[in-house]
């Protein structure tokens, strides 16, 4: 689990752009997307198992930063320079990074074809 719902939608809504805005209400899995910036987040009931955030490799510094930096590090005090450390090691070598942050939650760093992803999940250490 890598928080709850409720927490997720409070946090990341206070500090994330409009268009990225959670709803109330959740399913099983919520996909937005707006300005090549894909934000999609699977649930099991209220819990949160697993974050995923792809755009493009050259909108990593407008809507990315505002999804990933802004919405879930500020937001929901998940700040690493161990996430910023793996982003841009894959930036520049296109292989896969992982970053994790002081509350065990995993930033898998991928690059294909110009298409950044990070995948976020809770850490099984």
């Amino acid at each position: 689990m890598i928080t709850t719902y409720e927490k997720l939608k409070n946090g990341f809504n206070t500090y994330a752009p409009k268009q990225f805005m959670l709803p109330n209400n959740a399913s099983d899995t919520i996909t937005l997307s707006h300005d090549d910036v894909t934000l999609t987040i699977e649930l099991a009931e209220d819990t949160v198992t697993k974050i995923t955030i792809t755009t493009r490799d050259t909108n990593i510094d407008r809507v990315f930063y505002e999804v990933f930096v802004d919405g879930l590090e500020h937001g929901m005090e998940w700040s690493s320079s161990n996430y910023y450390n793996a982003m841009m090691k894959t930036l520049s070598t296109h292989k896969e990074n992982v970053g994790i942050n002081h509350k065990g939650i995993k930033a898998l760093h991928s690059w294909e074809n110009g298409m950044v992803k990070v995948v976020l999940t809770k850490d099984e250490k």
